[in-house]
């Protein structure tokens, strides 16, 4: 292509094309609201309330990550609950009813215990620091765990 004038009218007639210019994002929205989306997240923990702003613990409180990390700890004990009921059901499939069933079972796995221990506790504390009530059942569920699961541990493993 010329630069030169006229150059296009000698090859036929000029077209002229509209192309739209994004605005950007604040100047858009002054515009026009945009349509609410059904699949935006939705916030997870409720704003706290003015009077607990500006404490650690009443950050740490409205955390939601907490709470999450807490509920898998306490899943993760509630895990190895189980397995300590297959393991039972196992020895008694094969041995019958003893009265020392549950301690070859837990001595089957003692490092194992005092992992679900730790595991327990910590998930018993994160849910208790984050529960503002200290009544949700989650939260009373995971104190249990943990008492059970720290008192198998004590009465087997530790001496």
């Amino acid at each position: 292509m010329s630069d030169t004038p006229g150059w296009a009218s000698a090859q036929g007639t000029d077209e002229q094309f509209t192309v739209p210019v994004p605005q950007p994002a604040h100047a858009a929205a002054a515009t026009a609201p945009a349509p609410a989306n059904p699949y935006a997240g939705q916030p997870v923990w409720p704003a706290p309330a003015p009077s607990q702003v500006g404490g650690r613990a009443a950050q740490a409180a409205d955390d939601p990550l907490i709470a999450q990390v807490g509920i898998a700890l306490f899943w993760i004990a509630v895990g190895w609950w189980a397995f300590v009921v297959i393991r039972l059901l196992g020895y008694l499939s094969r041995f019958g009813v003893t009265d020392t069933m549950l301690i070859r079972t837990v001595d089957r796995g003692a490092e194992e215990t005092i992992v679900a221990a730790v595991v327990a506790v910590f998930a018993a504390v994160l849910l208790v620091t984050t529960d503002r009530t200290r009544r949700a059942p989650l939260t009373i569920a995971s104190l249990v765990v943990a008492v059970a699961t720290v008192g198998i541990a004590v009465w087997r493993v530790l001496p």
